[in-house]
């Protein structure tokens, strides 16, 4: 069985379903990769390798575990969503967004 990963090796993949849920998904593939059933997988490498490489996650500015998503699946591959504010967030979104502005892998220097 092969990953789209594997055989698409070019293709990036951009996942905007926010970004807390990356982690424990991520965790979990991992951890079953090692078992008897993930061995028959085949996989070359483990699923957190495969989305490093070739994905992308975009949170939204106001959810509160973003920070701790970030580290274990690198900045490289995350994303701002850059459509806010939307009707149906709090209002506090800008706020959270500047509370992660100070991260050194994250800051571009400026906010929109």
């Amino acid at each position: 069985m092969k990953v789209w990963q594997e055989s698409f090796v070019h293709l990036t993949g951009i996942l905007e379903a926010g970004a807390g849920w990356i982690g424990s998904f991520l965790d979990q593939a991992d951890a079953v990769v090692e078992t008897p059933s993930g061995l028959m997988a085949g996989l070359k490498r483990r699923p957190t390798e495969y989305f490093r490489e070739q994905c992308f996650i975009s949170g939204d500015p106001d959810e509160t575990a973003v920070s701790y998503v970030i580290d274990p699946i690198g900045a490289d591959c995350f994303m701002w969503a850059t459509d806010y504010p939307h009707p149906h967030h709090p209002e506090t979104w800008a706020l959270s967004l500047e509370n992660n502005r100070g991260r050194p892998d994250l800051d571009s220097g400026e906010l929109p």
